[in-house]
């Protein structure tokens, strides 16, 4: 399956803008090596996770994957 991503938003407030580009590179490094088998066509994808004080941006930037590849519809 082919992973393609139009647009990413991320809104990291409290941050310098060259963190939220970082994160967006965690995240887009992060989506590139999920597993991908047995996915879905989503269109639109839009997951919120929330923000905890003090963590790396490795950390936050998994757990956004983890929630967009959560949130994609799988084969049956």
């Amino acid at each position: 399956m082919k992973l393609e991503v139009d647009r990413l938003t991320i809104r990291l407030t409290g941050h310098a803008a060259t963190d939220a580009r970082r994160l967006a590179e965690l995240v887009g490094d992060g989506l590139a090596a999920a597993a991908t088998r047995g996915l879905r066509d989503a269109g639109t994808v839009k997951t919120t996770v929330a923000s905890r004080t003090g963590e790396p941006l490795e950390a936050t930037a998994s757990r956004i994957v983890d929630a967009m590849v959560g949130a994609l519809p799988r084969s049956s």
